[in-house]
């Protein structure tokens, strides 16, 4: 099973903070205007229908293509193709139009496309041979959200076409099964093992939508006269940091992955996670009080319980693993954000 972030490290992600309990209770942080009886609708899991199994199962395959190199043609729609390209408008190379051994299926539309004055970026790719460099002109869509600037506007890409391969998908066989799948001997026990892995990954996004929801109703009720030293700018620069590592996976850096692949500048993305690192603070705080007042803290063999039924949900079979692979305080934030999620969710108003 795919390990998972402990629900901790997720309450600080933009998607919590960015959408936005009877008694009061208060310390010299926060005051905590109601918790008992909050709105919360819990979020179903997803049904898991036979179409999503023979998708994963696709997509396995997919993985393990067989790659063979094509040498006495030009290339095709369907072809894959490996390119070195630089893209320019009037003669200066533009931000993001570069890239090397950039792997390309023509006709998947993934690159420019056409318009009505010129052809399309992977169009201009067919009929050409390993080891061409030529020059291709295309025109940017009238809508163009990652770069608005870019919009109609014509570049130019110079294009080195590296390589051409055909991609072979193998088929579904207990032969294949057994030399790519641990745990199953042929395709029927394949397919139940790919349901089962989908129905525990639904469970658990439903789970952590429903965590996310308590914890957005908790945030309207939550006042804060304080934030305890430091604890904001430690959770903003742990946010910052996780971005900056999809940054680096996509080898590019901060602002371009967020310019590219999240539509956002540097400046939006500081202030949202400012919000976001002051929401986490708030929630962990409201969570010690709630805990505190009920007695939701966690000791002794039960501690030792949760921590196995936390690495567990997380898909961890090794306890000892999982509190090597996560600092001790986190878990303890973790089990506690648990606990109390689940203590308001008993205690909810439901929607009439």
């Amino acid at each position: 099973m795919k390990r998972r972030w402990l629900a901790g490290i997720l309450c600080a992600v933009l998607a919590v903070s960015l959408t936005g309990c009877g008694g009061t209770l208060s310390n010299k942080y926060i005051s905590i205007e109601k918790y008992q009886g909050l709105e919360i609708e819990p979020v179903e899991a997803e049904e898991i229908t036979d179409e999503m199994v023979e998708t994963r199962i696709s997509s396995m395959l997919s993985s393990t293509q067989t790659r063979v190199e094509i040498t006495d043609r030009a290339a095709q729609d369907g072809d894959t193709v490996n390119i070195d390209y630089s893209g320019s408008f009037d003669g200066e190379v533009f931000e993001g139009g570069t890239d090397t051994g950039s792997d390309l299926v023509l006709g998947a539309g993934k690159f420019i496309g056409a318009t009505k004055e010129y052809a399309g970026f992977e169009e201009q790719i067919v009929g050409h041979r390993t080891g061409e460099e030529f020059d291709i002109t295309v025109q940017f869509p009238a809508t163009y959200k990652s770069k608005p600037e870019y919009a109609s506007k014509v570049a130019v890409f110079h294009v080195k076409l590296n390589g051409i391969y055909e991609l072979i998908t193998p088929e579904l066989t207990d032969e294949w099964v057994q030399e790519n799948i641990d745990g199953a001997q042929n395709v029927e026990e394949y397919r139940e093992q790919v349901r089962t892995a989908l129905e525990e990954n639904s469970e658990y996004e439903a789970h952590q939508n429903t965590v996310n929801a308590v914890f957005n109703a908790l945030l309207n009720e939550i006042k804060v006269k304080s934030y305890p030293e430091g604890q904001v700018e430690e959770q903003k620069e742990t946010l910052t940091s996780q971005y900056q590592y999809y940054a680096q996976m996509y080898g590019v850096d901060l602002a371009t992955f967020l310019s590219n692949y999240m539509g956002m500048t540097e400046e939006a993305f500081d202030a949202q996670a400012q919000t976001a690192a002051e929401n986490y603070v708030k929630i962990q705080l409201a969570c010690e009080l709630i805990g505190e007042k009920h007695n939701l803290e966690s000791s002794g063999e039960q501690y030792d319980k949760d921590v196995e039924e936390l690495a567990r949900s997380l898909g961890y079979d090794d306890v000892e693993l999982f509190k090597q692979s996560f600092d001790e305080e986190m878990i303890k934030t973790t089990i506690l954000q648990e606990k109390v999620a689940a203590y308001l969710l008993e205690k909810r108003r439901t929607k009439s």
